[in-house]
C-alpha cells in the first residue's frame, strides 16, 4: 500500500496529491542535519517517485527476485520530491531505469 496515497486521501484538505504529501514529510521529518545518518527504505512500482526521494535505486527482477541493478541517483538541485521531478537530470535517470526493466520483461 502507498502511505503517500493514504497520507493524500486522509488530508486531502492539506494535500491535493502524494505529491505533495511527500514534500510534506521531506519538511518536516527529514532534518538536513541528519541526512547521511538515517535510511529509509521504500519499496515502490513508481519509477519517478523512486527517482524523487532517493540517493539510491535498486531494480530487481522478476522472480526468483535478485538485485539487476542499483543506480545512485545525483540530481543537480537535490530539493524536495516535486522539485526533483524538474531536475535535468531526472528524465535521464527516469528512461535509464525503464529501460532496464522493460529488458527483463
Amino acid at each position: 500500500d502507498d502511505y503517500f496515497e493514504g497520507l493524500a486521501a486522509q488530508y486531502g484538505d492539506l494535500f491535493r496529491n502524494k505529491q505533495e504529501a511527500q514534500d510534506f514529510v521531506f519538511f518536516n521529518y527529514l532534518d538536513e542535519a541528519d541526512w547521511g545518518k538515517r535510511v529509509l527504505a521504500k519499496l515502490t512500482h513508481d519509477i519517478a517517485e523512486a527517482v524523487s526521494l532517493s540517493d539510491i535505486v535498486i531494480v530487481l527482477t522478476k522472480r526468483p527476485c535478485k538485485i539487476k541493478n542499483i543506480y545512485q541517483i545525483n540530481l543537480s538541485n537535490k530539493s524536495t520530491p516535486i522539485e526533483n521531478r524538474k531536475s535535468k537530470e531526472f528524465l535521464e535517470y527516469y528512461d535509464l531505469i525503464w529501460k532496464d526493466i522493460e529488458k527483463d520483461e
